[in-house]
């Protein structure tokens, strides 16, 4: 079952006062009125790897109970099980190629080119990685944003998964997925939003002659069946779609995140 170290998003408990709920309903955004997209990170999902930090009690990124192929969420902490993971409202999709500086040229992204752009001259390395005429790693990125979601308490938190190498042909599967959905109108049977619908995403165990990693496992769960919670994914949709949520990447090799470590 998930590990609630860590609490994914504060909810007002019902059971406070009516004059005080009321209260802080009147106050509601009340202190972060100076608070910026820039002052905040979009937590990420991440399966938990062989050399991931998160597993060696001598570093210092070290979280308590963390186990390989397990999903984290990078901002709280918080840890699903590989079985059991985590139910997602995916939101929006963007594709990019990233371009990743080395560790020992200071690390971290150089540039990123949406979809469709003119990418930097490149070579391809023994590993099949993309290699700049720097050196530097230029990695085809899927990202999928939406809802962490919790139907028992009902708390959503927004979230990014971000996919690569081999994570790829599982954001390929998954989007075929979305596509397929189907919500019956007045009008006849149009496409569902991607937001109308709750995926349970797992991770599995794969390999190939070079190591071995953990990977997604994504089945859909059903449809979302709280206006709010639909209302919230929508909202989240068009911000996304409208540029307004900032990603700050940390460097994949830092972190130890992804199966490119073994590949």
């Amino acid at each position: 079952m998930a590990k609630k170290e860590n609490t994914a998003l504060a909810v007002v408990e019902e059971n406070l006062p009516a004059e005080l709920l009321e209260e802080m309903g009147a106050d509601a955004g009340d202190g972060m009125q100076n608070v910026t997209t820039e002052d905040m990170a979009i937590p990420f999902l991440r399966i938990l790897q062989q050399m991931s930090p998160q597993l060696n009690k001598r570093e210092g990124a070290y979280v308590q109970g963390a186990e390989e192929g397990m999903i984290m969420n990078t901002v709280t902490g918080e840890l699903w099980e590989a079985d059991e993971g985590v139910l997602f409202i995916p939101c929006a999709f963007n594709f990019k190629h990233i371009v990743w500086k080395d560790r020992d040229q200071g690390g971290g992204i150089e540039a990123s080119y949406p979809r469709g752009a003119e990418l930097p001259s490149y070579t391809t390395d023994e590993k099949n990685k993309m290699r700049t005429a720097e050196g530097h790693t230029l990695t085809p990125t899927a990202e999928h944003y939406g809802l962490i979601y919790d139907p028992k308490s009902g708390t959503i938190e927004q979230a990014l998964i971000s996919m690569s190498s081999t994570q790829l042909k599982h954001s390929k599967k998954w989007n075929s997925m979305m596509q397929q959905q189907q919500v019956k109108t007045k009008q006849g049977m149009k496409q569902a939003p991607s937001y109308s619908r709750v995926y349970r995403l797992k991770t599995v165990g794969e390999s190939n002659d070079q190591g071995n990693w953990s990977n997604w496992s994504i089945s859909i769960e059903g449809p979302v069946t709280d206006v709010d919670v639909y209302r919230a994914a929508r909202s989240f949709a068009r911000s996304v779609n409208e540029g307004k949520v900032e990603v700050k990447y940390t460097d994949p090799a830092d972190e130890s995140l992804t199966e490119e470590s073994v590949m």
